[in-house]
């Protein structure tokens, strides 16, 4: 038996902070590819040391 699953894939350029271009509860999976050896100096308050 052959199932089709119908996904919908949309890339959006922007800030996280604001994406009302999303749905709320819409998103499933998120992958990002860390390390932010930047991030102590973008956000200095974000480690104690």
């Amino acid at each position: 038996m052959n199932k089709t699953i119908k996904t919908h894939h949309q890339l959006i350029f922007g800030d996280a902070e604001n994406m009302k271009e999303l749905e709320d509860k819409s998103i499933h999976l998120v992958v990002t590819s860390p390390p932010y050896f930047n991030a102590p100096f973008d956000y200095p308050d974000l480690f104690e040391s």
